[in-house]
């Protein structure tokens, strides 16, 4: 089965975690989203697809934006992210939304039933990006836009590079990532994801520099901070999963007094790093 592991982890624990910190995560990301969503421009009446829509927040803002004539299809590997982003959007009393658990690199979309497509740090974690762009670009009508935004380098996302640089001095770190893997890092080379977007079929890809300050888990104390932290990071959950608890709690606190510079009530204060992507189906 494609993307098996991501599948384990986002259906599993990774994604019973992001449900439970949603708020947290959304205040975190959702600046970050609204950049992208803004580049994507979405127009009353059009029907957009949000790939990798977690638990809803970014469909739901879509839903505001092209109105009731309009409408929005969610799709996401994480069966209890989905159930959350189903209970926000009856909720919110949206009609025009609905939600799909499938893998957008094995699901064949209608033809050319979208006008757009959008992600928000949904797009790098398949194993074969050519395939699940491919099949988004066959479900885009003629003209259509696609827009997402993705992570940088760790070196230039301290709130990851901090913890591996402290982890590093305690345990046998894994080995890197294959490049371009599956993972929150995939996209960092903007020729890669030229690359893959233009084998897939889109046109006038245009990547753009982001840099802003972000508040993760606000309100919260920081050894439950870096609990939660631990929680929805695949790599970190992997190395801690069989560790005795003595030495899981040696980790836990050599990160609380590494993050310790950077906690206050906003939670934790850190730099990060992010593309813009833009690309569109030639119109024909």
């Amino acid at each position: 089965m494609a993307n098996e592991k991501q599948r384990e982890f986002w259906s599993g624990k990774g994604g019973d975690n992001w449900v439970e910190h949603q708020a947290s995560m959304d205040h975190m990301l959702g600046p970050l989203g609204e950049r992208a969503l803004n580049k994507l421009g979405p127009i009353a009446g059009e029907n957009i697809l949000d790939i990798g829509c977690g638990t809803g927040a970014t469909t739901l803002a879509i839903a505001d934006r092209v109105g009731t004539a309009g409408s929005v299809s969610g799709a996401d590997i994480s069966k209890p992210m989905l159930t959350l982003a189903q209970q926000r959007a009856k909720g919110a009393g949206l009609a025009n939304v609905a939600f799909q658990n499938v893998d957008i690199q094995d699901h064949a979309f209608e033809t050319e039933c979208f006008d757009a497509a959008f992600s928000r740090f949904g797009v790098m974690f398949f194993e074969k990006p050519v395939d699940a762009f491919t099949n988004v670009f066959t479900s885009l009508v003629s003209g259509g836009r696609l827009a997402f935004v993705c992570w940088q380098s760790p070196a230039k996302n301290p709130w990851q590079s901090l913890a591996a640089h402290t982890l590093s001095s305690l345990v046998e770190m894994p080995p890197p990532a294959p490049e371009g893997g599956p993972g929150p890092f995939a996209f960092q080379e903007s020729d890669y994801v030229c690359d893959i977007l233009s084998s897939a079929g889109f046109a006038a890809v245009e990547l753009s520099n982001h840099e802003q300050t972000l508040e993760m888990y606000p309100g919260m104390a920081l050894p439950e901070t870096i609990e939660a932290y631990m929680s929805i990071n695949p790599a970190l959950r992997a190395m801690i999963a069989d560790m005795p608890e003595g030495k899981r709690t040696n980790i836990v606190d050599a990160l609380v007094d590494a993050f310790r510079p950077y906690h206050s009530d906003r939670g934790l204060v850190l730099e990060s790093a992010t593309s813009v992507v833009i690309a569109r189906k030639s119109a024909d």
